[in-house]
């Protein structure tokens, strides 16, 4: 542990020596983008297309900034509410731009290989904002952050309007009119159906088609919200109908329903047990591969609501002399003492109804032996502790020698599946020769 902690303190040290070096990076004061931008129309659908469609007509003047690379979402619109908030248009969904006063929001980015030679300002240095022109016209540049090897800055585009149009009456379901999971006693997020409702007469009315989940109400304006009163499992659909009074109405379905207990009265989970542990073997490669099929050979109780992490996860620790190494991927299992040691979890959904008592009183086996236990964390949806497990690797040949001293009197048994050796002095190894505590 003394040798983890040191390698710990000296990249601590050293990132500390280098952040407090004089910063020789040549600084970007201003940066200039050629091209057309282009401007949306009313009725236009924001989404992956367009948003690269307007991007990747900008060409920077210098190469060593960018304000959109092609395979960031750093490049957005904006629409402006009541308040003068702005809100993000959702290109993941495919949203339809309605009249309204719009503008463009993006990064301005010094990174990759050019990070090292150059930075934007650094406010920490009293030092102004960069400037930044877009088809010939000025953005605002917000505060850069400045890091050793890249900077950005939030910037923005001029206020664009968008007129308005007629459109055809429609309704645009998008993902987050859905409910996920909600607490007991604890109002929802109200959410306004007018923003997902285009075009027509533009004089709506809303009603709830059923009742599937009576805490959840729709007003005839278009506003849903509610107080759920009682714990549910149950994932439920509710139809909605919306109106303009002209047009054929138009009925769509939110998801809502599962309603968990106040947080601090989940039912609590004091043991967890898992089977089909299997020993490294000497010889065997530490590879992300590797990890993978050796975890996935270990399975939870049935029903369990607890589970183990995805495999990059864990580490396997070699002991030497006192202190424990992390293995190195690509390292080989040799002779010696070893711990494997990682989380025991309780999330995704089962997080909103269970808890993991605390580490003192949680009993966590594994092929029936116990799990060292220590303290994690917990929050809304989730919760988690520590565990290990320790076990020795002796050399090959250890079994073999000792089965053949003696057949007569070494047996072979057969558990869950996995084939053991037990020595005439009660000594028990696994069938690729591994000694079994």
């Amino acid at each position: 542990m003394r040798k983890i902690f040191t390698f710990v303190t000296a990249v601590l040290c050293g990132t500390t020596m280098l952040l407090a070096q004089e910063d020789a990076r040549t600084i970007v004061t201003s940066a200039v983008f050629t091209g057309t931008l282009t401007y949306p129309k009313t009725g236009d659908v924001w989404n992956w297309s367009k948003r690269d469609e307007i991007a990747s007509a900008l060409t920077a003047q210098n190469s060593w900034y960018s304000i959109y690379d092609g395979a960031t979402s750093s490049f957005a619109i904006e629409k402006k509410g009541e308040g003068d908030e702005w809100s993000s248009i959702d290109y993941g969904n495919s949203q339809t731009l309605t009249a309204g006063t719009y503008r463009y929001r993006s990064q301005l980015r010094v990174d990759g290989d050019n990070g090292t030679l150059y930075r934007l300002p650094d406010p920490a240095k009293s030092e102004a904002n960069a400037t930044l022109t877009v088809d010939g016209k000025a953005w605002t540049v917000g505060s850069a952050s400045v890091n050793p090897t890249f900077s950005f800055a939030w910037v923005t585009s001029p206020e664009f309007e968008l007129a308005k149009v007629s459109l055809p009456f429609s309704f645009e379901f998008r993902s987050d009119l859905n409910y996920g999971v909600a607490l007991k006693d604890q109002a929802v997020t109200e959410k306004d159906l007018k923003n997902y409702t285009i075009g027509g007469s533009e004089e709506y009315t809303y009603t709830k088609v059923t009742n599937n989940v009576p805490w959840l109400n729709v007003s005839e304006a278009g506003i849903i919200s509610g107080t759920p009163t009682a714990i549910s499992k149950a994932e439920v659909k509710e139809k909605i109908r919306v109106s303009d009074g002209v047009n054929e109405p138009i009925e769509f379905e939110i998801t809502a329903g599962k309603v968990a207990p106040a947080q601090n009265e989940r039912e609590v989970i004091s043991t967890a047990s898992f089977t089909g542990w299997e020993n490294p073997a000497i010889g065997d490669e530490l590879t992300y591969s590797y990890k993978y099929t050796f975890q996935s050979k270990i399975a939870a109780a049935a029903g369990a609501h607890y589970r183990l992490p995805e495999a990059s996860n864990f580490q396997f620790l070699k002991k030497d002399g006192e202190d424990w190494n992390v293995m190195a991927d690509n390292e080989t299992f040799t002779a010696g003492d070893y711990k494997w040691q990682t989380q025991l979890r309780c999330d995704n959904e089962d997080g909103w109804f269970y808890i993991l008592d605390e580490a003192a009183n949680m009993s966590v086996t594994i092929n029936g032996e116990a799990c060292t236990v220590s303290s994690g964390g917990s929050g809304n949806g989730f919760s988690y502790l520590y565990i290990s497990r320790d076990f020795t690797l002796s050399d090959a040949t250890a079994a073999n020698d000792a089965q053949s001293a003696d057949k007569k009197e070494s047996k072979k048994i057969l558990i869950d599946g996995t084939l053991y050796i037990i020595t005439p002095e009660g000594t028990i190894f696994n069938a690729q020769g591994a000694k079994v505590k």
